[in-house]
């Protein structure tokens, strides 16, 4: 798809998302109420981590673990307005660390990760402007949790609204890459129309009692294996 093509199809869902407001799918912007939440506990930080949902932060004290003291922490929910996008980028530029973004697998986060990566609301004709890696739910996560889903637990997945259907078509023809991203098999899950989330894929009761302290190894490990400082 040529350049402008992509840049106005994009836009086109952009105004539809917009005036929908909620009614039928999650809103495209959280507000200026919705604050960017941040902890650092390292004077000089070696890895940003994103968090599009504090359920994993939350679920993560609960358990007494702590995150790694060389992490500053973000985490805020929807698709990111132009003033976070901005301080995301102001937080890079002090630091130069790599950012990894933890989310969904749904048309939403993975907007959220386009657009952070990007440094715009408008990504589908942006280059990169951030070294953000997706470290948020994809193949390798889905095998991870096979590995200790308890039977006959199976994984959660639930169904797509017709206007996240709409959103997840048009991000395959304007971010044919994402697809990539995420993994064959989630690909394949989100065009069957259904999604995946942290919270639900992280709850205990399908795993054993030791499975906060596994998946945050699991997460560490991706964090950990995002390029190098620059």
């Amino acid at each position: 798809m040529r350049t402008h093509d992509r840049r106005r199809l994009w836009s086109q869902f952009r105004r539809k998302w917009l005036a929908d407001d909620g009614r039928s799918y999650e809103p495209p912007e959280a507000g200026s109420e919705v604050p960017l939440r941040l902890w650092v506990d390292h004077p000089r930080p070696t890895r940003i981590v994103f968090f599009s949902k504090d359920v994993l932060l939350r679920r993560w004290r609960e358990s007494g673990l702590r995150l790694p003291s060389s992490w500053l922490v973000l985490e805020r929910i929807g698709f990111p307005e132009p003033a976070y996008l901005k301080r995301v980028a102001e937080l890079y530029a002090s630091l130069r660390a790599p950012i990894c973004f933890v989310g969904d697998l749904d048309p939403l986060d993975l907007s959220s990760f386009l657009a952070l990566r990007a440094g715009d609301q408008d990504f589908a004709t942006r280059r990169p402007a951030l070294p953000v890696t997706w470290v948020g739910l994809s193949d390798p996560w889905l095998e991870f949790c096979r590995r200790h889903l308890r039977p006959p637990a199976s994984l959660p997945a639930l169904d797509m609204k017709p206007l996240e259907q709409e959103h997840w078509r048009v991000l395959g023809e304007v971010a044919p890459d994402v697809r990539d991203t995420i993994g064959p098999e989630c690909a394949a899950l989100l065009d069957r129309g259904k999604t995946l989330d942290v919270a639900g894929m992280s709850g205990i009761a399908s795993y054993g009692a030791d499975f906060p302290q596994r998946l945050l190894a699991y997460v560490k490990n991706a964090v950990r294996r995002a390029g190098p400082r620059r």
